[in-house]
């Protein structure tokens, strides 16, 4: 199943990546209202701000603005995209249930069911090992904190973790499938 929803969001940022050229804006589609996510919800929070930030320490470094956020549930996973400023997009894809306010653990996809990567424009990903995201709900808008160690994605499985992601993103509204 996981293999599933991976090839999936793999498909979907590979979209989303190859309809904007170097020094276009990542699209975005309008505010949709809040709702409880459903196994077959979308989540979504596409405007026209900065949603927070993320920062790279390790073999990449730097702090860059979250200018989209979205995602999408598909058979009882939740797969959540931050689109950065420089064009790399975190993902995090977790179980549906687990998306409540509280901490939950990142870790390899093999083994963990939350799990969390860096997709850059090319290139091989980096893929968590170890670390965690916590979210908070304020009325209709959940926001999450988080802080993950991750290694470049290699052939035989994921190489030494020698990335540290972390960030903040927050207004992220969820929408119905209808949304």
């Amino acid at each position: 199943m996981r293999e599933w929803n991976t090839l999936i969001a793999s498909m979907l940022l590979a979209l989303l990546l190859t309809s904007c050229g170097p020094g276009q804006a990542v699209p975005t589609a309008t505010p949709q209202e809040i709702m409880v996510p459903t196994s077959e919800g979308i989540i979504s929070t596409p405007t026209n701000t900065s949603f927070g930030t993320v920062t790279l320490n390790g073999s990449q470094t730097g702090t860059f603005e979250i200018e989209t956020v979205s995602a999408f549930a598909l058979d009882g996973n939740v797969t959540l995209m931050l689109g950065m400023e420089d064009g790399r997009v975190v993902v995090f894809d977790l179980p549906l249930d687990l998306l409540q306010p509280g901490r939950v653990e990142l870790g390899d996809p093999d083994t963990a069911p939350a799990f969390a990567s860096l997709a850059p424009q090319s290139g091989p990903a980096f893929i968590s090992t170890s670390g965690a995201v916590t979210f908070t709900q304020s009325g209709e808008t959940f926001a999450a904190e988080f802080a993950f160690e991750a290694g470049e994605q290699i052939e035989a499985g994921i190489a030494a973790p020698d990335l540290t992601l972390s960030g903040t993103v927050s207004a992220i509204r969820v929408a119905d499938e209808a949304g």
